[in-house]
This record gives C-alpha cells, sequence and structure tokens, in this order.
C-alpha cells in the first residue's frame, strides 16, 4: 500500500506566487490558459527586503508563511472535505503558483494552533498526526486537541456560524478525525515529545466538539 501511494501521488513543491506588485495578476488569476506574473519564494523575499513598497507584506511576514507552510504528499482529513478535492490531487501532481493570500489565511490559523498547543492540558494529546488505512489507501488526520474523552478542533474564521449547528464541511472534518484516531494504526508526536499520556484506541472520544474563534468572539460548537 506505501508503495502504491507513493507512485500515485508525486507531490511537487510549490512553485512560487503571483506577484503583487503586478497590474494584471489580480486579472489574470484564475483566467484558463493564463500565467499570471509570478516570481519565487526566494526572489520575492529578496525583493521586499530591498523595496519595502514592492508589496503590502513584509519580509517578516513572508518569511513566516513561506517557511511554516505545508507540502503535503498525504491523504488528509481536511482533504477529503475540500471545497475542490480535485484541485488538492492537482496540487500534489503539477507545478503551480499560488496568491499571497491563499499562504495568509492557513498562516493565521498556524500561529493560534501553536499558542493553543503550547497550553494545551498536560493530559491531553495536542497536534499529533494519526495515520491509518481504508480500503487500502493510507490516510491521516491531526485532532488539534484530544483527551480521554473530546475531540477538539480550532477554526480561526471571520464568520463563526449563525446558528447552533457547524458548517458542514468542518463536522464532517472532525468526524473523519475521530474515526482515525480511535483505528489508528500508528502516529507521529509534535517535536519535544515522546510519548502519549493515553492511547486514544483504548479511550476513544465520545463527544467532538469545534471551537469557532471570531474575530471579536468564540463559539463551542459540540458535534
Amino acid at each position: 500500500t506505501t508503495q502504491a501511494t507513493s507512485r500515485w501521488w508525486s507531490n511537487v513543491p510549490l512553485q512560487g506566487i503571483i506577484d503583487p506588485s503586478h497590474e494584471k495578476a489580480e486579472k489574470d488569476f484564475g483566467r484558463p490558459g493564463v500565467l499570471p506574473a509570478w516570481v519565487t519564494q526566494e526572489q520575492a523575499l529578496d525583493r521586499v527586503r530591498q523595496d519595502t513598497k514592492w508589496a503590502p507584506w513584509t519580509y517578516e511576514l513572508l518569511h513566516a508563511m513561506f517557511e511554516e507552510r505545508q507540502e503535503r504528499d498525504y491523504i488528509s482529513s481536511s482533504m477529503l472535505v475540500a471545497a475542490c478535492p480535485r484541485a488538492e490531487v492537482i496540487k500534489r501532481k503539477a507545478q503551480y503558483v499560488t496568491d499571497l493570500k491563499d499562504l495568509y489565511i492557513p498562516f493565521r490559523g498556524t500561529m493560534v494552533h501553536r499558542t493553543m498547543e503550547y497550553h494545551a492540558d498536560a493530559e491531553s494529546i495536542a497536534e499529533a498526526r494519526f495515520h491509518t488505512t481504508i480500503d487500502g489507501l493510507a490516510v491521516s488526520c491531526s485532532p488539534d486537541l484530544l483527551s480521554r474523552t473530546t475531540l477538539d478542533d480550532y477554526k480561526v474564521t471571520e464568520t463563526p456560524p449563525m446558528y447552533d449547528y457547524p458548517y458542514v464541511h468542518h463536522k464532517e472534518q472532525v468526524e473523519f478525525n475521530a474515526f482515525i484516531a480511535r483505528n489508528a494504526e500508528r502516529w507521529d508526536l509534535p517535536k519535544g515529545r515522546t510519548s502519549m499520556p493515553f492511547d486514544p484506541r483504548e479511550n476513544p472520544a465520545k463527544e467532538v466538539r469545534l471551537i469557532y474563534m471570531g474575530p471579536k468572539f468564540v463559539k463551542v460548537l459540540r458535534v
């Protein structure tokens, strides 16, 4: 299974970003058959270092976004509920460029998740990655927080759900996470951790929650 999966996924790193200083970049982005003006990540860092007016981004922001971005060559629960799964496959099979805004959104989430991981209860499991196999295909997930009874997932969003039920794709993702965790075949622990306080297979989560962290308030919804 591992060999077959590695042959199928041919992950190619992000080639670069759309030039934020190019007047036609935004207009061309997304047009079929049109490659917008773009630069490599190294070129972007050099330009913003030499000219602070080149783009509305600081060197530190760009550098952090590039370094924190994750190149994934595996199938994750978030990929399974993506708005366009086909695009997720293509990004693992073909070279592509993207907009800085598309890097900034997950970067904001990374900052919040790292802070929450730092302050997690010692008896909980934070940000571990669990792996299992379904129909011969390897899948994985990384629950934000897992206790002996509860699985939590933090969502940094501009607009938390209006009513008392979560967005459907978020609900599906955490359900996948709970399934993978309680059927884990192996796991990868965060840097600095060598063991887990409990085995999630022997202590499966009985409750799953989504914690929406909006700009002004938090909303906790049970799945």
